[in-house]
């Protein structure tokens, strides 16, 4: 059975090394999510992208978030 604690690990490292690209992928998924289920759900989708942001340890911070709202 393969060590999860582990495989998560080298996932945190992973999304420390590129978090923009992190950020990004959770965007796309977060747009796909409400084009499916619609903007009653926004706002759990959102938390869901925030809890796994944080998972991961690439927090956005004041700047991103702005960065992110020009970009939609």
């Amino acid at each position: 059975m393969p060590d999860f604690g582990e495989l998560f690990d080298k996932a945190k490292d992973l999304a420390s090394e590129h978090p923009d690209q992190v950020h990004q992928g959770i965007d796309k998924v977060q747009e796909l999510a409400e084009d499916h289920l619609g903007s009653q759900f926004e706002g759990q989708i959102e938390k869901a992208g925030d809890l796994a942001e944080g998972f991961l340890g690439v927090r956005q911070t004041p700047d991103d978030e702005g960065q992110r709202d020009q970009d939609q």
